[in-house]
């Protein structure tokens, strides 16, 4: 079995539920860790609660909205400085907005936001992580979680294409 210890993940909305999950999972074999998710103060309330389990773990907070690539990439930048290169990548953040509302119903900015986070902020992540951390070091694990709204359900036409992309 490959030891995680001394290894860093980074985790995209890591502020509650899987992603807070998996943050203390990876905690408890020794991983340091690298959290992203909008929520400052979520994300602050998660680190509090695993420094008192691990407080020999590394871990970052970074509050940023994966939609928008120039604070990912400025998040990772700091994340590597602060914490070190990132061995694994778990692509976690996920939106499903409006559901189960007919989809000619839905706000476009609901439609947007959606797009943004699951299918473009995965992008970013997953781009500055392999040009940054993993390509170099020809390195590297990506995990992409989804949640229940993967498969297709009713009300859920957006949320299901883009957890899918």
């Amino acid at each position: 079995m490959v030891s995680l210890r001394g290894q860093t993940a980074l985790i995209t909305g890591a502020s509650m539920g899987i992603g807070e999950a998996v943050a203390l999972a990876l905690a408890n074999v020794g991983a340091n860790l690298v959290l992203l998710s909008r929520s400052k103060d979520k994300l602050e309330t998660v680190r509090e609660k695993i420094m008192k389990q691990h407080p020999d773990v590394k871990i970052g907070t970074y509050p940023v909205d994966i939609q928008d690539y120039s604070l990912v990439d400025a998040a990772i930048e700091s994340a590597i400085s602060e914490i070190g290169h990132i061995d694994i990548l778990i692509n976690n953040a996920g939106l499903a907005l409006g559901a189960p509302a007919r989809f000619w119903e839905l706000p476009v900015e609901l439609i947007r936001q959606m797009n943004g986070t699951n299918i473009s902020g995965l992008m970013y992540t997953t781009y500055f992580v392999l040009n940054k951390c993993m390509w170099p070091r020809k390195q590297g694990t990506i995990i992409r979680l989804q949640g229940l709204s993967a498969p297709p359900l009713t009300g859920r036409l957006t949320t299901t294409p883009t957890k899918l992309a």
